[in-house]
């Protein structure tokens, strides 16, 4: 069954911005949530080229070979994603301004 997360992206961050867990499987959440919006927002300020991200789930203990599908929920602000190969899903608040948003940024084409 998929998960769905709901999440502050915040919370995973220290006080300088950079994420707060130094290892282990927080720090792999973490840079998979941040991985999400670097990829999203890459794609808003029209940056080519950027890894799309693949799903970190393993129904049956065999990773799931579907890659993560992002939009902007035009109401909240927040980022939502999808798995469409398992279902995972969730909701990314505060994420706007952190180190992974490149919406600001010129393009690099």
């Amino acid at each position: 069954m998929p998960d769905t997360w709901i999440t502050d992206l915040q919370h995973f961050l220290d006080e300088s911005g950079s994420i707060a867990v130094i290892s282990g499987p927080a720090r792999k959440l973490a840079e998979h949530f941040t991985g999400i919006v670097a990829e999203l927002s890459a794609d808003l300020a029209d940056i080519e080229g950027f890894k799309k991200i693949p799903c970190r789930r393993k129904p049956e203990r065999k990773p799931c070979k579907g890659i993560i599908e992002s939009w902007i929920d035009p109401e909240t602000g927040e980022i939502c994603w999808t798995c469409p190969e398992c279902g995972d899903n969730g909701y990314i608040k505060n994420w706007k301004d952190s180190l992974w948003d490149l919406s600001n940024e010129l393009p690099r084409n």
